[in-house]
């Protein structure tokens, strides 16, 4: 019997491998793997990808023609989110009111309930804020990861220019609750307080007793609100 050595059995895997190179180089020279990813990579709906590419014109047409305007794509949200992601450009935020304007639902995000809403609080993106909220976009959704609302998100951003700020103030005069408790335990006050920012804790006191009052004038009672603990 002869006895296979060392070289041998290297030779003998150097000539396989060499085998299985030249196949696999001939399937990519082919275009079939290339033609097997186009085929199992999943179709993006031309609604959504209307709106990442900022096209208001092709938004309004699709939805015209039927589009789901509320439809996902396979990542799991909508074209609304998409828009307010993208909403620094100028374009995607006429996308964003275009949708909204056309009866998107201002609450439909994410699949865990993180709404755009909760997306425009933590890009601190003021105009979108706004146009969601102006079209029913709820300040106490609470998405499903850590229970918090869009004020415990615009509280835990860092400040960008005083936007900050805007989105706070915007959410408060809106109803946003500073005491509403998240699935650790935490209000947006709270976390405040931690945070280190004894100006940010005032300015937050201030605006919900601002709000609290606004409130309570609306339904004809006194407008003095009480000192804030």
């Amino acid at each position: 019997m002869v006895r296979r050595g060392p070289l041998l059995n290297a030779l003998t895997v150097r000539a396989v491998t060499a085998v299985v190179l030249a196949v696999w180089l001939q399937v990519i020279g082919s275009g079939a793997w290339a033609s097997h990813e186009a085929e199992s990579r999943p179709t993006r709906p031309p609604l959504i990808d209307a709106a990442i590419r900022g096209d208001t014109a092709a938004v309004v047409d699709l939805i015209g023609m039927g589009a789901d305007i509320n439809g996902r794509d396979e990542s799991g949200v909508t074209a609304i989110y998409l828009s307010v992601y993208l909403c620094a450009d100028e374009k995607c935020l006429e996308v964003l009111c275009a949708l909204l304007d056309h009866g998107a639902d201002a609450n439909i995000g994410r699949r865990d309930g993180f709404s755009p809403l909760h997306l425009a609080c933590e890009l601190s993106e003021v105009s979108a804020a706004k146009l969601l909220i102006a079209h029913g976009a709820r300040v106490s959704a609470v998405e499903q990861s850590m229970g918090d609302t869009p004020l415990h998100v615009a509280v835990k951003v860092p400040d960008r220019g005083g936007r900050k700020r805007e989105v706070i103030r915007l959410l408060l005069a809106h109803g946003a609750d500073i005491t509403q408790r998240n699935t650790d335990g935490k209000s947006p006050i709270d976390i405040v307080t931690t945070s280190g920012d004894p100006g940010l804790v005032d300015f937050i006191q201030q605006e919900a007793a601002k709000a609290s009052g606004a409130a309570r004038g609306r339904r004809g009672g006194p407008t003095t609100a009480p000192a804030a603990r």
